[in-house]
């Protein structure tokens, strides 16, 4: 039986841990992402936010504990069903370098079995529309991360997860990004993602997971004005990562 459907979270782990042969990373993270929220995953280096990124991408399968995906539940990766509703981009832009920006998203569309209509629209938000039919390997880099931005939009997911997807943007292509992270969370989408770029990431943001010392700790960002998450997640990094053993 592949799982019932028993909550209504886009995204939850219970206890989940993951280790590197007898080095974990992590262990009992649970938590739930839900409809409509944007949560940050912050921490240094090597501290499980791309781990867990990739076990909720179902690309990686979590030592132990339980995931749910939209509410289904006894399942150790998400099904077809559900890989279809995610949209994801990892530290590599993704794409094929002799195709044209449109022949990729042309592409993804099809993998997805996704309506094309929405090429178009995405190539114009992100300013490529006048290079679309040029193959990738001319763009530059910050131009390959917005080809990149609109793949993982391209079919319509409902939960979004980015790792660093502010990687390489000049301010105009953050803009734009902040822009499209707000419309999706505001038309009901989920947003999982990792940043370093805290001034902009906490803009975006309805909270945050700080990850230090194999644990981690959830902040809600409603109540709390933009200007001051920036310093509230830097506090509670250092104060985990000063925390005695």
């Amino acid at each position: 039986m592949r799982g019932e459907a028993v909550s209504d979270a886009v995204a939850r782990w219970d206890s989940i841990e993951h280790a590197y042969q007898d080095d974990y990373v992590f262990r009992h993270l649970t938590s739930e992402l839900n409809r409509g929220e944007c949560r940050l995953l912050a921490g240094s280096n090597g501290s499980g936010k791309t781990t867990l990124l990739r076990i909720v991408a179902g690309l990686l399968r979590a030592t132990g504990g339980s995931m749910t995906w939209f509410g289904v539940s006894d399942a150790p990766d998400p099904d077809e069903a559900a890989r279809r509703r995610i949209g994801y981009l990892g530290h590599g832009v993704g794409l094929y370098a002799d195709l044209t920006g449109r022949e990729n998203l042309r592409f993804f569309a099809q993998m997805y079995d996704a309506d094309e209509s929405r090429i178009d629209g995405l190539l114009a938000r992100l300013e490529l529309a006048n290079r679309a039919g040029e193959p990738i390997r001319s763009y530059s880099r910050g131009m390959k991360q917005r080809l990149a931005i609109a793949r993982a939009f391209v079919h319509g997911p409902e939960l979004l997860l980015l790792d660093e997807p502010f990687t390489g943007l000049d301010a105009s292509g953050a803009d734009i990004l902040e822009t499209l992270l707000l419309e999706a969370t505001g038309a009901g989408g989920s947003v999982l993602f990792t940043s370093h770029r805290l001034d902009r990431a906490t803009r975006v943001a309805t909270g945050a997971t700080v990850f230090a010392r194999g644990a981690t700790r959830d902040i809600d960002f409603r109540a709390i004005p933009v200007s001051d998450r920036t310093a509230l997640v830097l506090a509670a990094m250092e104060s985990r990562e000063q925390a005695p053993a």
